[in-house]
């Protein structure tokens, strides 16, 4: 039984292992159109340890080719293997040749999920056709319920994407400095600011000293 549970132990980490991950590689132009039916949960892809991009574009209304009248801001839900974390999050937007829109342009870009049972919202905010963003997040998930364009600003929008998101075993998450406490950081300064001033006095007195001694020499020739 021992032996059996050890097995499956080495087998799920082997499994789980960054080395073998198959990060996610998704193009629209090669793999389709992301379906987009407004409902939740959203189509949901696997992603692993590594860098995961989904490239696509995005349509106002007016400009949908796929689905006339209807917004194409492509939504979708992913998976994560056990023990992950999101280290950096990079997203870029371009202008097709079709777009019309005015210069201010944009469209909200969303990465959220869960971790441990509890939602977060890992990067939110609007991104400008011609912006490439890139967000450290460094911080565990265990579910995407959503990555990708909530809404487009602008009739007239035909944008290109790219979306990276980098996945790392939770262990290599760096971890923050811890500061010091209040007290203890004004001590460790008043010691230094005594210090500093005790060896600008000790120079002082020294440099006395040889100036006495140099004149007593000189009265002495």
């Amino acid at each position: 039984m021992k032996k059996a549970i050890t097995a499956a132990f080495v087998s799920l980490s082997f499994l789980s292992s960054p080395a073998l991950a198959i990060p996610l590689i998704y193009d629209e132009a090669r793999d389709g159109d992301i379906e987009q039916c407004g409902c939740v949960p959203f189509p949901e892809y696997p992603l692993d340890f590594g860098i995961n991009v989904v490239r696509g574009s995005l349509y106002s209304a007016d400009k949908n080719p796929h689905d006339p009248g209807r917004v194409d801001f492509d939504l979708i839900s992913a998976s994560v293997p056990m023990m992950s974390a999101i280290s950096t999050v990079s997203v870029a937007l371009a202008r097709r040749a079709e777009d019309t829109a005015p210069g201010s342009a944009a469209s909200s870009f969303i990465i959220s999920g869960s971790s441990n049972g509890e939602a977060i919202t890992y990067v939110g905010r609007s991104i400008r056709a011609g912006q490439s963003l890139v967000f450290k997040v460094n911080s565990k998930v265990d579910i995407f319920s959503s990555i990708g364009f909530r809404s487009i600003s602008t009739f007239g929008s035909a944008f290109d994407y790219e979306i990276a998101i980098t996945l790392i075993h939770e262990k290599d998450v760096p971890v923050p400095p811890v500061p010091l406490p209040a007290p203890l950081f004004f001590l460790i300064s008043s010691i230094s600011v005594l210090l500093v001033s005790s060896l600008h006095r000790e120079a002082f007195s020294t440099i006395k000293m040889m100036c006495r001694a140099g004149e007593a020499d000189s009265r002495s020739l």
